[in-house]
């Protein structure tokens, strides 16, 4: 297959355009269909293509392919009229990708149900072996969906959806289904995430920019408690 690119190849597939500097933000209305956008009924064969510009007009791809890794594809230039495909052997679900102040690219993923990280060794093979992040999730109570990277100058912050289902269902049956969002923040270090912070809480009309902020270690807390005031978790319908 010419694999050319991911996008190309599955025409189904929406393909994103980020610059250098951030990810788009969506609303927290948005999570529901992003949750559900990976997880297609038919899935393609590449899905979550993401496109970021190389330098001297130049782009390179990153998706998830068929065996479930995430690949890079060096798009053809005038000067160029073949790409170059390249394996990172990042596991993923869902992933998301940034380059960094330094050129190097930073891919981190989600599969199942571990997060793990990946960074442009500068070496032929360009990608070494993908490395854990030190996230924990709540006993596992709130499964992560999505993960989402934040430039803000030189500093990276990673964002961990995850979602507890039906959570007033499960203490009276007779309510409505309602699910309970966490949003996690981590910071990169340069040798991975540090997550300092209890997870936010998100409303209907707040964004993930805005979550991303009040989630990052340090941005703020109680002078009295020393405590994320926004930590309790979202609870909002389908």
């Amino acid at each position: 297959m010419a694999c050319g690119v991911a996008a190309a190849a599955c025409p189904d597939t929406a393909t994103h355009y980020q610059s250098s500097s951030h990810q788009s933000i969506m609303n927290a209305t948005d999570f529901p269909a992003l949750a559900s956008a990976h997880a297609d009924a038919a899935p393609s064969l590449w899905r979550q293509t993401t496109v970021l510009p190389v330098g001297a007009g130049e782009h390179e791809a990153y998706s998830i392919g068929p065996d479930q890794l995430v690949w890079s594809y060096r798009l053809a230039t005038p000067d160029h009229n073949a790409g170059r495909l390249t394996c990172t052997q990042l596991p993923a679900e869902h992933f998301a990708c940034a380059r960094l102040q330094s050129r190097q690219v930073l891919l981190v993923s989600m599969a199942q149900q571990k997060l793990y990280w990946s960074l442009e060794n500068g070496q032929p093979e360009r990608w070494g072996t993908p490395q854990r992040c030190g996230y924990t999730n709540a006993n596992g109570l709130y499964p992560m969906e999505q993960v989402h990277l934040l430039q803000l100058g030189f500093e990276v912050l990673l964002g961990v959806l995850a979602r507890r289902t039906n959570v007033l269902g499960k203490i009276n049956p007779t309510l409505a289904p309602e699910d309970s969002y966490q949003f996690w923040v981590g910071r990169w270090t340069g040798s991975g995430f540090d997550f300092g912070r209890k997870p936010v809480s998100l409303r209907g009309d707040d964004s993930l920019g805005n979550a991303f902020l009040f989630g990052k270690p340090d941005a703020f807390s109680d002078s009295a408690s020393g405590e994320n005031p926004a930590s309790k978790p979202m609870v909002r319908s389908r």
